[in-house]
């Protein structure tokens, strides 16, 4: 029970700011019903105006007459007003109701007093009584008001009529008392009707807010999908047309044969290399961190050797590592003999190295850069493995170690930075290894060197890798190449499938220089006609081309292979320039075998055709 009269007497919300809104509209409501009753009185009371006219009863000279009109155009004149200055009244409702109120009170008052003047004092005391206790409900029931200056009102308009009363002469007192039980009375159900009222206004506020709030969401989260695939198709666009373009000038630099130019023109052609490469660096480092962002990454658990992933990834910066006298040294001494190999996604993990050696090779001038591999077995079938990248730079600040890998964040920033960079690199880490279960921690001292930790649990296996599960999976650029592979030769015929003209002209110049013969095809539907006509060792199948794309040029190629038992298998292998999040998944669907983004270079084509190929030994 007090509980119950708690919640009765409950004045508002708690929150003040919800409580003003829940006011504002309470108001709005109230002034529309004094509106939509101003002009309902005003029509009664012309109707009355009207009927007696039209009886001959009166005529517009009469005082009653006079008052009616007096009253129509009050109230015609207060509806207009409501209608046309909505907000001053709302901003000032109870102001406004209070002096509504008060008039119409005691107009009626007068009324009833002219009426019943003649009628005995019990007949008054009645009239005023009835029509008192009708202006108490509609001041409980719609006025609107809050609960205190509700209950003045009422007092007032209450005592009004009672000293009116008590001021005629022959006053009937038992008639008195009687109207003084019945307004109290009135008084006391108008006020529980004031708060039931109060409370249900409160709850369908709160419905109404709650389903304005579901709506919103939901045009919101339609605004955001709808966003999400507009950037989603603008990124793969936009990769498409700048790796096509990219893919002709990375081509025709990786053609160039250094031994037959001066230095100055080596010089030339190796600025025009690394910025290429630099331009490709920035542009993947921006779609990976959009596809990472919309929560698009996939990963694809695979075995994978992980001292061949530690050697590869110290192999591809050994050069550059050189070039500025620092020593890039493993430490894989806590690698558990029997562990063959492990299970993960060896290409996500490859993106994390590749990118913290990266970094730990431009902050360091002098000394080594440290890759440490620790393995320990938790039980049967899962390890714990530690990736520990350590270097000899010039340390991070340690305020700026929170920051570390927040997005398109930098240590250095503004016009005088030393290092250029999109900011993006350890955020994709951060974001690849928490996808991946894992954990990256950093350690620094300025002037001593940085320390990154990579912390992952990863199912491991004591048997060893086939060839095939030791094949690294492609990108387009080999920079992980052994020496000994650079000058592969192969031999086989190939048929390209390019409608870039460019683009088909590097190609064919870069199988050639492998030693492959090669035939090209504009469109997939010259490929299908030329692969119905003759046999070819490997087809490399551009994805977006006129007339006919490079998906239903494969199935097509597949239903030749299908309805000729006899004719082999041809592999297909992708050369596109699509690499966002699922392309590849997409070409293994359709029927292709392999997969190579654009732009590549010659040792990436070299190293994917050597899976499918035969290599020509020196000798041969």
């Amino acid at each position: 029970m007090h509980n119950a009269l708690r919640t009765f007497g409950n004045r508002g919300f708690a929150n003040q700011e919800l409580e003003a809104e829940f006011r504002t509209a309470y108001s709005s409501h109230g002034t529309r019903f004094l509106f939509i009753s101003s002009a309902l009185v005003a029509l009664y009371y012309l109707v009355f105006v009207v009927v007696d006219l039209s009886a001959g009863r009166s005529n517009l000279s009469d005082p009653a007459q006079l008052g009616r009109l007096s009253m129509i155009a009050g109230l015609s004149g207060l509806a207009v007003a409501l209608r046309r200055h909505r907000a001053f009244f709302i901003r000032n409702y109870t102001a406004c109701f209070f002096t509504v109120a008060t008039v119409a009170c005691g107009m009626s008052n007068f009324t009833i007093l002219s009426r019943h003047a003649q009628d005995g004092s019990v007949s008054l005391v009645w009239g005023l009584t009835s029509a008192t206790v009708f202006a108490t409900f509609v001041v409980f029931g719609f006025a609107r008001l809050r609960a205190g200056a509700t209950l003045i009102l009422s007092t007032l308009l209450s005592g009004i009529p009672l000293c009116s009363a008590w001021m005629q002469p022959n006053l009937d007192g038992a008639a008195f008392q009687r109207m003084t039980v019945h307004l109290l009375a009135a008084n006391v159900l108008g006020y529980c009707l004031y708060r039931f009222s109060l409370l249900r206004e409160r709850k369908l506020f709160l419905q109404s807010k709650r389903k304005n709030h579901i709506a919103e969401l939901r045009r919101m989260k339609e605004q955001a999908e709808s966003a999400s695939r507009t950037k989603t198709a603008f990124l793969a666009n936009m990769s498409h047309e700048i790796r096509t373009p990219m893919n002709g000038v990375i081509g025709a630099l990786s053609m160039l044969n250094d031994e037959q130019l001066s230095e100055r023109d080596r010089l030339f052609i190796k600025s025009a290399r690394d910025s290429a490469r630099n331009l490709m660096h920035i542009l993947n480092e921006i779609l990976d961190y959009s596809k990472l962002d919309a929560q698009k990454i996939r990963l694809t658990p695979e075995p994978f050797d992980p001292l061949a992933l530690i050697g590869n990834v110290a192999h591809a910066f050994q050069a550059t590592a050189e070039q500025k006298g620092i020593v890039i040294r493993r430490d894989c001494h806590e690698v558990p003999a029997d562990i063959r190999s492990l299970t993960g996604d060896e290409g996500k993990l490859r993106q994390v190295l590749l990118n913290l050696v990266s970094n730990a090779v431009k902050f360091t001038q002098s000394g080594e850069v440290v890759i440490s591999l620790s393995v320990h077995k938790l039980n049967d079938e899962v390890a714990r493995v530690t990736l520990d990248l350590s270097d000899t730079g010039m340390g991070i600040p340690p305020e700026a170690l929170t920051s570390l890998f927040q997005p398109f964040y930098q240590v250095e920033s503004g016009s005088n930075r030393s290092y250029g960079g999109t900011g993006l690199g350890l955020a994709i880490c951060k974001q690849i290894i928490d996808e991946m279960g894992g954990q990256i921690g950093v350690r620094s001292v300025l002037g001593i060197g940085t320390t990154f930790e990579v912390t992952l649990e990863l199912p491991y296996s004591t048997e060893t890798l086939t060839a095939s599960e030791r094949a690294p999976a492609h990108g387009g650029f080999a920079d992980t190449l052994p020496p000994e592979q650079s000058d592969l030769r192969m031999r086989g015929e190939v048929l390209l499938v390019e409608d870039n003209e460019v683009n088909a002209f590097i190609a064919t110049m870069t199988l050639e220089s492998l030693g492959v013969s090669c035939m090209h095809a504009r469109n997939g539907e010259v490929a299908v006609e030329m692969f119905r006509q003759h046999a070819f060792d490997v087809v490399l199948m551009d994805c977006e081309m006129p007339v006919m794309d490079g998906y239903e040029a494969v199935r097509h190629i597949r239903q030749l292979e299908a309805d000729d038992t006899a004719r082999e298998r041809t592999p297909v292998i992708a050369l596109t320039a699509h690499a966002l999040s699922g392309d590849r998944e997409v070409c293994l669907a359709n029927g292709m075998d392999d997969y190579l983004t654009k732009p590549f270079d010659r040792q990436a084509l070299a190293l994917l055709l050597s899976r499918w190929l035969p290599v020509v030994t020196q000798d041969a």
